[in-house]
């Protein structure tokens, strides 16, 4: 992570700030998962244009990408429409069992903000034979001791 070094005058103490947009996105996903539990995908993508980094692209993000594979099924789709930098961040904290993906109802998406997809109708274990949403957002892996 590269970062630039700042003296907190009235503290007298210095700190260092990531320069990295990505670097700066992985900190408001922590913060935000931090302050309300959990952060949806679309979230994501508005923290990420806040930032001034592409937060709309081709790529879908499988439900396996974001750290639950169980999940993992043919034709299922957390969330569609993703750039390339939003995913990298996103495989990041994954990896770094940092932030984990988990599925949830379609209420936590009530205020419109979802993928032109049909949300998922039958039971996780199924096939789909077409690309459904799996509504899902973003915790604290519980591998992590927080």
């Amino acid at each position: 992570m590269s970062a630039i070094r700042t003296k907190d005058a009235t503290r007298g103490t210095t700190q260092e700030l990531p320069t990295d947009l990505c670097d700066v996105l992985k900190i408001a996903i922590i913060a935000k998962v931090h302050n309300c539990g959990a952060i949806r995908l679309d979230q994501v993508q508005v923290l990420a244009a806040a930032l001034g980094l592409p937060d709309r692209g081709v790529r879908d993000l499988l439900p396996g990408e974001l750290g639950f594979a169980e999940c993992d099924r043919h034709g299922l789709v957390a969330w569609s429409g993703v750039s390339d930098d939003v995913a990298q961040v996103l495989d990041e904290l994954t990896y770094h069992r940092m932030i984990v993906g988990v599925p949830t109802g379609e209420g936590a998406y009530s205020d419109g903000r979802r993928p032109k997809l049909p949300a998922i109708t039958l039971p996780l274990e199924s096939r789909y034979d077409h690309l459904v949403w799996l509504p899902t957002i973003l915790i604290f892996s519980p591998k992590e001791s927080r």
